[in-house]
């Protein structure tokens, strides 16, 4: 299974290849991006069907504290950006439900989707393991290996034209818990991605170490409830210091990293999945008017009309 977040696919596009245009001035670069990312990512990970995630209207973590995503302003130049890329998406989603099977869900973000469609498979029938293709950290609490879930879930992040897999091992080294283990971590440390403050200047070896001892001492416990409790823990026995620890109380007190952690941790539920709908004239009409020639997606539309000379 290849999951894959296309409205981040979308913006990513969107921005970066602003600049190519049809002969007739119409703007292609995140048609003709969207399609380029997803024929490389069918030919890199061949035999794992994929499975297209996005991102629907009213984000309930949105409507539940305005604080989330706030920040994010996309470069725009002009005034209308927003409402075109809309228009432009809106107009690309019908034609890619077209040939790939595809999940949207009201209220829910792509994360949700992709996380609950990939836990579901844990000593399930996906031999060859599942891929996640996102640029957002919130999905890294997903991986899991073999040995220790029944089956391999791994992150693909990458920036330009290269892609790095997360696995355990990575995502270990790179935050110093494990990935069930982020979203108590990353609460704390807050993420400015997601406009989320995080506690402070507190030793982040500490909180590492905190995070460990929660799970490990009170894993009956809810996970945000052990972790309150294990900083209280440490406060008795001076493992903070006092300037941290102000810090701390005032962040727990105002129900910050309680806010914090109902927005990153990511829970299970029902995904339906819709088939690809194999209207390939709409495919071939849209891809005509975008003139995009030179992808996979044309010569396999084409393949019976060899001799038309638009491709």
């Amino acid at each position: 299974m290849l999951l894959v977040d296309a409205s981040m696919v979308f913006h990513r596009c969107f921005h970066a290849m602003d600049d190519l245009q049809t002969t007739a001035g119409i703007p292609t670069g995140m048609e003709f991006g969207t399609f380029r990312i997803l024929e490389m990512l069918i030919r890199n990970y061949k035999g794992h069907r994929l499975i297209l995630c996005y991102d629907s209207k009213g984000s309930w973590r949105r409507k539940k504290d305005e604080r989330y995503k706030a920040n994010r302003k996309h470069k725009e130049k002009s005034k209308n950006s927003t409402a075109d890329f809309m228009t432009r998406a809106n107009a690309l989603k019908p034609i890619l439900n077209q040939l790939y099977h595809h999940a949207e869900q009201n209220g829910e973000e792509a994360d949700d989707l992709m996380f609950r469609l990939a836990r579901s498979q844990l000593n399930g029938s996906e031999p060859h393991g599942i891929f996640i293709y996102t640029n957002d950290n919130d999905l890294l609490q997903a991986v899991c290996d073999e040995e220790q879930s029944g089956i391999k879930i791994s992150v693909l992040k990458s920036r330009r034209s290269n892609i790095w897999e997360w696995d355990v091992e990575k995502v270990m080294l790179k935050f110093g818990v494990m990935p069930f283990q982020l979203p108590i971590y990353r609460a704390m440390a807050g993420d400015k991605s997601d406009n989320l403050e995080g506690v402070g200047r507190v030793d982040k070896d500490l909180i590492r170490e905190c995070v460990k001892a929660a799970f490990r001492d009170y894993s009956s416990m809810k996970p945000i409830e052990a972790f309150v409790v294990q900083l209280y823990k440490y406060r008795e026995i001076d493992r903070w210091t006092n300037k941290e620890w102000k810090l701390i109380e005032a962040f727990v007190g105002k129900g910050i990293l309680g806010a914090n952690y109902e927005l990153m941790v990511l829970k299970m539920g029902p995904v339906p999945v819709s088939i690809p709908e194999n209207d390939m004239e709409q495919v071939k009409a849209f891809l005509l008017s975008k003139e995009i020639r030179s992808l996979q997606v044309c010569r396999e539309i084409m393949k019976d009309e060899a001799e038309d000379e638009e491709f």
